[in-house]
């Protein structure tokens, strides 16, 4: 909304300049996955309970929830190599990328929750609803124990095509059919053949509104 805060900050990352010492007026380069949790580092909330990198946390995720580890990082990001040589684990990916990168940063899904719950992170980058809107049905969380332990699975994950991919064949005039078994199925367009036509007209005449038989 125009004139709120959220709206004013983007109006800066996008169009704002700042002074730099020794350089001059540029553009400002601080990405948002830092620029938030520093925001809050730095603010009064950080007496409210937010872990410090410095302090220890309840390991809730882990066997034993009385045990403690300390704090490891404020934000989860995918920034792993995906070299032809490196062993990272499958990704997300997506045509909001303008191009492909090997390092990252990559989307997250919820594929990635298993890994979020063990990283115990503050928060989560980079998340989409055109990538996998799933994950924001299950994140924010008030506890890391909240967070399902998915992962991807051991093999490789293919996804079928939305549009199926099948051979299509010619029924007089008409195409776009599909031979299935013996019969051939052909498209809801297709409502002017004279079988389908001839149906109508008997469906018709059983109502009592068509023309004789």
């Amino acid at each position: 909304t125009p004139g709120a805060i959220a709206h004013k900050l983007r109006e800066w990352f996008v169009n704002g300049t700042v002074v730099v010492e020794g350089v001059g007026r540029v553009k400002p380069h601080i990405p948002d996955e830092t620029f938030f949790p520093s925001v809050l580092m730095t603010s009064p909330f950080r007496e409210t309970g937010v872990p410090r990198p410095v302090e220890v946390v309840r390991d809730v995720t882990g066997p034993d929830p009385t045990a403690e580890k300390a704090f490891r990082a404020s934000f989860y990001v995918r920034m792993d190599e995906h070299y032809p040589w490196s062993n990272a684990t499958q990704r997300y990916t997506s045509g909001l990328d303008k191009r492909e990168r090997p390092w990252g940063p990559y989307y997250v899904g919820t594929y990635d929750l298993g890994a979020i719950r063990e990283s115990r992170a503050l928060f989560v980058r980079k998340t989409s609803r055109s990538v996998d809107p799933n994950i924001f049905k299950l994140l924010p969380v008030d506890d890391y124990a909240q967070i399902p332990d998915i992962r991807w699975p051991d093999g490789p994950l293919t996804v079928s095509d939305p549009k199926p991919r099948v051979a299509t064949v010619k029924r007089g005039d008409e195409d776009g059919c599909v031979r299935v078994a013996e019969s051939v199925h052909c498209p809801p367009r297709h409502m002017l053949g004279a079988d389908v036509h001839e149906g109508r007209r008997v469906v018709e005449k059983m109502r009592g509104g068509g023309e004789e038989l």
